[in-house]
């Protein structure tokens, strides 16, 4: 299997970094959710110097929550980088794909990114256009789930038959029982990074020692491993 790098911005933006291709999902938003982090100026300014996050090939967004998606700072990345191609949910730029009905297929010779529609977790964003992401690329499969409600049966439906390489999921998918049970006896990942966790100053609820204590127990069946630091990267 190819090497892979992901980097975190903030929540759960990610930077992916495989062969010659780069990714960047969920990876530009600056509204600050009580309890979770943003991209500061500063970090912003790291960020966009940082290896990881020059040049992508493809900007993504799971959905528009503004824990997520910045239409500002996805502008600014479109002027810096214009050959990058935007896939959204939502209708905001004239020259992006739109991403709709219950599935869309990107092909660029050997990459393939099937965006999926999910439920969003909690009852009060049934309505919400959301979308998981299944990337491939010659014999690499990476799943982001968003913000897809824990242990969802449309996640397991989509994912019959597949074999996950890597999987970043949100950490409630490690803290709750339900969570750690569809990954252990269902999704069973051969590697798993855990995000959308507030930067140490953030964490207000204290979901940075829960999710450690989570991850700890786990580690001794898979490697998993924490991604919650501003511009960590791990290696896979």
């Amino acid at each position: 299997m190819a090497k892979i790098s992901v980097t975190l911005s903030a929540n759960a933006g990610v930077a992916i970094v495989f062969d010659d291709c780069r990714v960047w999902v969920d990876a530009l938003h600056t509204q600050k959710q009580n309890g979770f982090s943003a991209l500061t100026p500063q970090l912003q300014s790291r960020m966009l110097g940082s290896e990881a996050f020059f040049a992508p090939d493809y900007i993504c967004a799971t959905h528009c929550h503004p824990d997520h998606y910045s239409k500002e700072l996805t502008a600014k990345a479109k002027q810096l980088w214009p050959k990058a191609k935007l896939f959204l949910p939502e209708c905001e730029f004239e020259d992006q794909v739109l991403v709709e009905g219950n599935s869309y297929t990107f092909t660029d010779g050997n990459l393939k990114m099937e965006f999926i529609c999910l439920p969003h977790e909690g009852a009060q964003y049934a309505n919400v256009k959301h979308y998981g992401l299944l990337i491939q690329k010659a014999d690499i499969c990476i799943l982001l789930a968003g913000d897809c409600a824990t242990a969802s049966p449309a996640l397991a439906q989509a994912l019959q038959g597949r074999t996950v390489d890597l999987a970043i999921l949100d950490f409630p998918w490690v803290t709750l029982g339900k969570g750690r049970d569809f990954v252990q006896k269902f999704l069973q990942p051969k590697h798993l990074l855990v995000c959308h966790l507030p930067f140490e100053e953030d964490d207000i609820c204290g979901y940075r020692q829960a999710a450690k204590k989570s991850v700890d127990a786990l580690s001794q069946q898979m490697d998993i491993r924490l991604l919650w630091n501003p511009l960590q990267t791990e290696q896979i």
